[in-house]
């Protein structure tokens, strides 16, 4: 397969063209040029700025390919041109175009409402930041194959982890700090929720895409586990073999910290987990790595390249990512002179936050429940048991989220309306006087008397005629509606998943 790698000088697009080329596949590569880059054998290369759209009609005049992969940091808020210009040169003489997008296309609006779909909106912001450029370019893209059949996919992935990870605020640092152990400082007690892939998932499931038919035109999450920041540090400390050094921040005093200290995947504006089953239902693709076995590859990889050793801290050129040991020590020294501290399992620290959050329905909060125990934590879990007992806990909390008020005063209400109408008998004036206490327990007690009672008459007695008259009905008629709702949750302790 001819197939050409916009980028291809850094990370993703690194590794990209490494999977290509073992793959077999004819590998051309076009960027700039000034990222230096040691490229596989065979890789051919062609030198254009995407800014320059003369250069790019030169390097691409009478080209075609079976596959371009857009794989490159590129932003038009940072100098760049209509992406339209591109997609004219390409349109028509490529088989498929894949368009390495990001969680930031989302509406960041969403922050806290779990899991994103493919669905939701997109951010708004336009292209003065990164999302809001990745954004425009997905409508460019899905806007022109509704026009022309523009073949194109598009890969949202979430953190991007692995091998030649040119984010020098994640796994690179992580891994010093629990070597040396130095201080993990941690907001939000380590509660802020993320989604992570391996870098090299990303590249096989986009090496799967040209062969799907009916992924064309589609926008697909690309991540793998959604973990909290504490989840996220224990897996890697024992990954590496060795106990956290957490020191966590209060969030009362985040306002104070004027340096990076913390990991920007670690911070509140990134709470957010992506739902990746439509790319699985779609395409069929599985993930080699989870979160551990990614990062034990990752830090093999690490181990390999000495950086282990590392003297100085490492920052891109392009997103300026980088770590402070220095003033994250200083940081944690006057956070244990205040008295956070984190023992064992549990955070302590006596704080208050004051900050105004709006409070969602019981409902949405259920459904948001449904919605991350089916599209996250499901997908994820291989072993029978646990299947069968995350779809017991979807079905508890779509009962949670479907059922109505408790039923009891008004049930009651219309219990005690019917024995009203009763007490012309003289088995239910035994056990029931009008306008008697309307306590719930107290109607359904005599009810219930005046039911067993009931019993010893015989068929054709006038009370008991009028009693099952009266009351059977209504109690079934309950019991009905009990049941109804309870169904859905009796399915699912059977093994059967709700509908959505």
């Amino acid at each position: 397969m001819r197939t050409l790698v916009l980028g291809g000088s850094v990370f993703v697009g690194r590794r990209l063209v490494r999977a290509l080329i073992e793959a077999g596949h004819d590998v051309a590569v076009l960027n700039r040029g000034r990222t230096p880059t040691a490229l596989p054998d065979g890789v051919h290369r062609l030198t254009a700025d995407r800014t320059d759209a003369a250069s790019m009609r030169q390097a691409l005049a009478g080209t075609e390919w079976d596959a371009i992969y857009d794989v490159s940091g590129f932003v038009m808020a940072a100098g760049g041109s209509d992406i339209a210009s591109l997609l004219g040169l390409v349109d028509g003489r490529v088989g498929r175009y894949v368009y390495v997008s990001s969680i930031m296309a989302y509406d960041q609006s969403q922050v806290g409402v779990f899991p994103w779909t493919e669905d939701l909106p997109s951010n708004p912001d336009g292209t003065a930041s990164y999302g809001g450029f990745k954004a425009m370019a997905e409508r460019s893209m899905r806007e022109r194959h509704a026009a022309t059949g523009f073949p194109v996919s598009i890969v949202r992935p979430a953190a991007i982890y692995g091998p030649d990870n040119n984010i020098y605020d994640m796994e690179t640092p992580m891994f010093l700090r629990l070597l040396r152990g130095l201080p993990i400082i941690v907001p939000h007690s380590g509660l802020v929720a993320g989604s992570y892939g391996h870098v090299d998932d990303l590249c096989a499931l986009m090496m799967v895409l040209p062969t799907c038919a009916d992924a064309v035109g589609e926008v697909f999450n690309v991540t793998t586990d959604g973990v909290t920041v504490s989840r996220y540090i224990e897996t890697l400390a024992a990954v590496v073999g060795v106990a956290p050094n957490i020191v966590p921040v209060p969030d009362a005093l985040l306002g104070e910290v004027t340096v990076p200290v913390f990991g920007h995947l670690f911070g509140a504006p990134h709470h957010a987990v992506l739902s990746s089953e439509k790319v699985g239902r779609i395409t069929g693709f599985v993930p080699r790595y989870r979160l551990a076995n990614g990062h034990m590859h990752t830090y093999e990889w690490f181990m390999a390249q000495g950086f282990d050793r590392l003297d100085r801290p490492l920052v891109d050129p392009v997103w300026r990512a980088t770590w402070d040991f220095g003033a994250e020590a200083a940081l944690a020294a006057r956070l244990e002179a205040l008295g956070s501290r984190r023992s064992g399992s549990e955070w302590e620290w006596e704080c208050r936050d004051t900050s105004p959050i709006a409070r969602p329905s019981d409902g949405a909060l259920w459904a948001s429940v449904v919605q991350t125990l089916r599209d996250v934590v499901l997908p994820a879990v291989t072993d029978d048991f646990a299947r069968i007992t995350v779809v017991q806990l979807i079905g508890l909390a779509h009962y949670a989220r479907t059922r109505d008020e408790d039923p009891t005063a008004p049930r009651a209400e219309a219990v005690a309306a019917a024995l009203d109408a009763l007490t012309g008998c003289s088995l239910v004036s035994e056990h029931w006087q009008q306008h008697a206490d309307r306590d719930p327990a107290a109607v359904l007690r005599a009810a219930s008397d005046v039911l067993v009672a009931c019993i010893a008459l015989p068929d054709d007695d006038p009370d008991a005629v009028a009693i099952r008259a009266g009351l059977r009905p209504l109690l079934l008629a309950q019991l009905d509606a009990d049941l109804a709702g309870n169904a859905v949750l009796m399915s699912a302790f059977r093994g059967k998943l709700p509908d959505a």
